[in-house]
């Protein structure tokens, strides 16, 4: 899982490099939003990786990142939207483009902290299970 995880963080990283090199290096100056780490829950581990963009910037107002269901055996890529419903309380709302197998909605918990000190709770409908994350990091420069 770690590995499948850091494979697709690793690929995610290098085009989000490549696209802050061109036009959209706007994106930069915008608030953004990163929820990443483990969590365990109804269909067992539940890695994510997600990184997105607040306030719309060019072509960069949504969600990129990585899901993995270890004991499934499924990993996608995902995409959606994200939402600040309250202070420091970020909400992602994410689904899988490939194949529709990921519908996913994840909220940390504030206060947001440094390092691996937070909460992320995640709720699918697809497939259909909850998780919570104790250790997962949550950035925002907001």
């Amino acid at each position: 899982m770690r590995r499948s995880l850091a494979v697709a963080g690793f690929a995610l990283a290098l085009t989000l490099v490549g696209l802050s090199l061109g036009p959209a290096a706007g994106a930069a100056q915008k608030e953004q939003v990163v929820f990443s780490g483990e969590a365990e829950g109804s269909v067992g581990e539940v890695g994510f990786w997600i990184w997105c963009a607040v306030d719309e910037s060019g072509n960069y107002d949504d969600c990129n990142g990585a899901m993995a269901f270890d004991d499934l055996g499924l990993v996608r890529h995902v995409e959606g939207e994200v939402s600040e419903i309250g202070d420091d309380v970020y909400q992602m709302d994410v689904t899988s483009t490939r194949d529709a197998s990921v519908a996913c909605t994840l909220t940390n918990v504030p206060p947001i902290t440094h390092g691996h000190t937070n909460t992320v709770d995640i709720s699918c409908t697809t497939p259909s299970s909850t998780a919570t994350s104790d250790d997962a990091v949550v950035v925002s420069t907001g």
